[in-house]
């Protein structure tokens, strides 16, 4: 028979599945049925019998003192291994381990499940190594692999993947310096300068340069460059300044080894970087010659040596002035012409073009019709245009312009940029509304509140809102302090739910509707803002319930919570993230929590049938409410139920409800 068991063995089940195990495994495998532990000859726990693990927390060796869901200042933890994933609250029924130094407020216990109900535990201030996963106060499914420990990704990539050189006549290498990362599945891998090591030395875990282990840096080939070997900048490589680069284009090729985390040394591919010089200087130049009249002018580009004009007689006719860079002003029945040149600087020399038309003096011009293609004009006075259309520039206008005044007197353009503006639709009061659409990941509208003296008054806002009814107004970004206010006789708000951030432990899944509980603050921004890592309700009265979760987790990298933003960039219209966020998006993934307001939450009947106008707790049922004993607001009450209920079993429910979290 198989020795799995199910969620309510018999003693006789207990005793097949444990012969079971002693008489497939190897000699000396013990287990035990209460603890559900499978030990080696060793007395080492090997596995276990029962589907889920508990874990708890206590300062006493057999649990008793301080029993929590949480290790924050906690010297033991204890595991409980059953079929069942509700969680003991009995202290008696966990084996206990002593943490050595205790957990403090900066430690947390990280767990591995690698397989045949096989978990490895570790004590750590960050995540332990690949394929750990944060314990959070929930039952641990055993047959939910997080990591084999031997399969994951690796790549290597410079950054940039091609690196600029600023050429004049010789190439400048300041700044010029090639880095290379390595990343696999789990972020970045360390690089370790010591090329020529042992496989037995070589650290799992970190990538190498060279072919093998008696090449190391010699294996790197350049092309076309002079460049120094690279030394260790911690996770990555980082290469010194080149010092000679002869031609355009050249590379370094680098040949990678990689130890994974399971001891296996692995080639991996070659990492290149491509040198292209970027040309500075004159490159682009024009010169003009005065003709008389109006001649054709012809004849072949020529090139002249430095940035030197051609001469008059390069192009035909001859009869011209000197070619000269100066912009000259046509006298009587004399054009000017002009020729484009492309300077190299690498060959130092000019190509100059046949030269055109670019500057005719006239008298006066009246009662002309005329198809005038591109006109590159000054200054136009007096413009009037009678059932035609203006188009200026390329973007995304109708008719792809960035600029566009339909014949109909429709206004279309890509960027507006003024003082004080003022839009209004009554003409068409019914059929277009004003209204502004993002299809980027930007605001559709932004209005800026100036902090320049004398622009700081009660009436200096983003935005206002403003019924011309009641007089009722809504403004964001006030000059007095607030986010949002309301103000004028209809002062309100409506409806209205209040929502906390919160980090869950990348990977995490949660119930929308369920009930979360602090576990640790993560950071904090000035006296109004901080974030906490949550975890899911488990035991009855959790004085640390936050609210209801409102949406499933998403990527903390997606979003830009107010926590953690440092400053507003007034140049780049951009937010400037705090460094903890970069740190943190490789931890942590974003989720949005209820807390006041109207909504709904999921609750059991482990408190009895609920009546609308009871107040919900959180349960021993993992994320669930329940009624409530008493009448009373405490510290632990979550919400007030809004509908009544009635519960058949272990069924669970989500009814409407008002929060009183905060």
């Amino acid at each position: 028979m198989p020795y799995i068991l199910d969620i309510d063995p018999s003693q006789s089940e207990i005793s097949e599945a444990v012969n079971y195990l002693l008489s497939n495994f190897s000699q000396g495998l013990t287990s035990n049925p209460n603890s559900g532990e499978v030990t080696g000859p060793a007395g080492n726990v090997l596995g276990y019998l029962y589907k889920y693990i508990a874990v708890k927390y206590a300062d006493s060796q057999d649990g008793s003192v301080n029993f929590s869901d949480v290790p924050t200042n906690r010297l033991y933890y204890g595991v409980r291994n059953t079929n069942s994933f509700v969680e003991s609250t009995n202290p008696t029924d966990y084996v206990w381990n002593l943490v050595t130094g205790g957990f403090g407020t900066t430690k947390f216990l990280w767990y591995s499940v690698t397989g045949g109900r096989q978990i490895q535990f570790a004590i750590s201030t960050s995540i332990y190594a690949l394929g750990y996963v944060l314990e959070n106060g929930a039952s641990i499914d055993l047959d939910v692999i997080t990591s084999s420990l031997t399969n994951d990704s690796f790549a290597t990539i410079f950054s940039p993947a091609t690196l600029q050189v600023p050429y004049t006549t010789v190439p400048v290498f300041t700044g010029v310096i090639p880095v290379l990362y390595g990343t696999n599945a789990y972020g970045a891998v360390d690089f370790v300068a010591s090329q020529t090591d042992s496989d037995i030395a070589f650290i799992n875990n970190t990538w190498r340069i060279g072919n093998s282990s008696t090449t190391g840096y010699a294996s790197i080939v350049k092309t076309g460059i002079t460049i120094a070997d690279p030394i260790d900048g911690g996770s990555f490589a980082i290469w010194p300044i080149p010092t000679a680069m002869p031609t355009n284009s050249a590379k370094i090729e680098v040949p990678i080894r990689y130890k994974d985390n399971a001891g296996t040394i692995r080639q991996a591919a070659v990492s290149s970087l491509q040198f292209v010089f970027n040309y500075g200087g004159k490159n682009s130049v024009i010169c003009y010659a005065l003709y008389a009249g109006n001649p054709t002018v012809t004849g072949a580009a020529i090139v002249t040596s430095g940035t030197n004009l051609p001469s008059t007689t390069s192009f035909a006719p001859t009869s011209a002035s000197t070619f000269t860079y100066t912009v000259q002003n046509p006298g009587s029945e004399q054009a000017m012409f002009q020729s484009d040149g492309s300077y190299d600087p690498v060959s130092n020399t000019t190509t100059w073009n046949t030269p055109y038309l670019s500057n005719l003096k006239v008298g006066k011009l009246s009662a002309i019709t005329a198809d005038l293609g591109t006109i590159n004009a000054g200054v136009i006075n007096g413009i009037a245009i009678n059932g035609g259309t203006i188009k200026i520039g390329t973007g995304h206008t109708v008719s792809n312009n960035a600029f566009e005044i339909s014949s109909a007197g429709v206004v279309f353009a890509d960027n507006i940029f003024g003082g004080n503006c003022y839009f209004e639709n009554f003409f068409y009061p019914t059929i277009i509304p004003l209204k502004s659409t993002t299809r980027a990941n930007t605001e559709a509208i932004r209005g800026l509140v100036s902090t320049t003296s004398g622009m700081s008054g009660t009436d200096s806002h983003g935005i206002r809102g403003v019924s011309v009814d009641n007089g009722t107004a809504g403004l964001i970004a006030t000059a007095n302090g607030y986010d949002f206010y309301a103000e004028g006789s209809g002062t309100n708000y409506g409806p209205f739910t209040g929502t906390h951030d919160s980090l869950v432990i990348i990977g995490s899944t949660f119930t929308i509707g369920d009930i979360v509980i602090d576990q640790q603050i993560i950071e904090r921004n000035g006296i109004s803002s901080t974030i906490s890592l949550v975890g899911v309700s488990t035991i009855a009265n959790q004085p640390a319930a936050l609210g209801v979760v409102c949406a499933v987790p998403y990527l903390l990298s997606s979003a830009q919570p107010a926590v953690y933003i440092d400053y507003y960039d007034k140049e780049t219209n951009k937010n400037v993230m705090k460094p903890s966020y970069y740190t943190d998006i490789s931890l942590y993934d974003l989720m949005a929590v209820n807390a006041v307001g109207e909504g709904q939450i999921n609750v059991c009947g482990e408190g009895g049938n609920i009546q609308a106008g009871d107040l919900i707790c959180t349960s021993s049922v993992l994320g669930k409410g329940m009624r409530q004993s008493d009448d009373l607001v405490h510290s632990y009450t979550v919400a007030k139920a809004r509908e009544t209920v009635t519960f058949t079993g272990s069924e669970f429910k989500q009814i409407a409800c008002i929060y009183l979290c905060g």
